[in-house]
């Protein structure tokens, strides 16, 4: 049976926390912390996923650069998900053998006064994968059902702007759609290592 009542959005830190450590049977989110150092046997989209999410919620000013991209507020703090799922959407990976949930590579939730501000889910491709339509927008559909009002996804496929998109999308107006190039993440990166006013003010990070 469906939930249609998970709304992240708006819901307190509390009741999330409770989410997250729900009965296996009663679960309505799976997921991965992401960590710095990723835990992964191999380098793969969930590793560079687990990498690039960790350090938006280390370091404030790649966090200050990117959130500025997908208009995401800079308040309160973030946290960080991967390989996340909910198990009672009605939106399911119909590509897989066993049906099972959809699968996200991430999941950034913006956090401010003890409640879920804000989030995105993201879609990760490496090398030579490419981001597809039919799975954009089944993301895009998972997305509006929960809520979550940004959808990016990053490849080296490379776009004009955020707010362009590789491949034809029917876009939908509850849901913001952004694409970055790795390149384009790295160069947000270097501007922060280079002599500048935005350099990072912690060494450490």
């Amino acid at each position: 049976m469906a939930s249609k009542n998970l709304e992240l959005i708006g819901m307190s830190i509390k009741d999330f926390t409770n989410l997250l450590n729900a009965s296996k049977e009663d679960r309505e989110i799976l997921f991965r912390e992401a960590h710095l150092i990723p835990t992964y046997k191999k380098l793969d989209e969930l590793s560079l996923a687990s990498v690039f999410l960790s350090s938006l919620t280390m370091i404030e000013e790649f966090r200050n650069l990117f959130c500025k991209e997908i208009g995401l507020s800079r308040i309160g703090y973030l946290k960080a998900y991967t390989e996340v799922s909910f198990p009672k959407t009605t939106i399911y990976d119909e590509s897989s053998i066993k049906k099972g949930p959809l699968r996200v590579d991430g999941l950034l939730l913006q956090i401010a006064g003890g409640k879920i501000k804000d989030g995105v889910l993201f879609e990760m491709k490496m090398g030579s994968q490419e981001v597809n339509s039919r799975q954009i927008n089944t993301y895009l559909n998972l997305a509006k059902e929960l809520k979550i009002p940004r959808l990016v996804s990053i490849s080296n496929q490379f776009v004009p702007s955020p707010t362009d998109y590789p491949v034809e999308i029917q876009r939908t107006n509850s849901v913001s759609l952004y694409h970055f190039s790795w390149r384009y993440i790295i160069t947000l990166g270097s501007i922060l290592l280079t002599d500048n006013d935005l350099n990072i003010s912690d060494p450490d990070q």
